[in-house]
């Protein structure tokens, strides 16, 4: 995907812009979504999940053209999302979802681990090897690394 691929949406007389999430909004996502149960990843499941918290999660994902991730005022998107349609509200978590590919996110975590397994024990994983060493290589990874991802 082309990480200069945006998608424009106008509300409330306004343009917004999404792009490919930055690390700021995923952590800011990441607040909104707190406790929030997402079973089934469609834009329809997500907004039901969602439910009140639909204008935060918005203001997350939607930078106003003229602005910045870093510079954009949050609470004033989310005021603006008050006059956001419900249609385009499911084009906005259609087109997340298409600008930011769960399952890429997890083929790259997994080469990730592939060469971090690779680098700690010297052994690339699914060859023959001394499969303690691998297995402790592993664990190690998901007790100390990759927990909470």
């Amino acid at each position: 995907m082309d990480r200069e691929e945006e998608k424009r949406y106008s509300i409330n007389g306004k343009t917004y812009v999404q792009r490919q999430l930055v690390l700021g909004q995923i952590n800011q996502l990441l607040s909104v979504l707190n406790d929030i149960p997402i079973t089934n990843i469609t834009p329809q499941s997500i907004l039901i999940s969602l439910g009140a918290k639909i204008p935060a999660a918005l203001a997350v994902l939607l930078i106003p053209e003229e602005s910045t991730v870093k510079d954009r005022d949050l609470k004033a998107i989310e005021d603006d999302m008050f006059f956001c349609p419900a249609d385009v509200i499911l084009e906005i978590l259609d087109d997340f979802l298409s600008l930011n590919p769960i399952s890429s996110f997890q083929d790259k975590l997994k080469n990730f681990k592939t060469l971090l397994v690779k680098e700690i024990t010297g052994i690339q994983p699914g060859k023959s090897s001394d499969s303690s060493t691998r297995s402790q290589a592993e664990t190690y990874l998901r007790e100390n690394l990759l927990s909470g991802l």
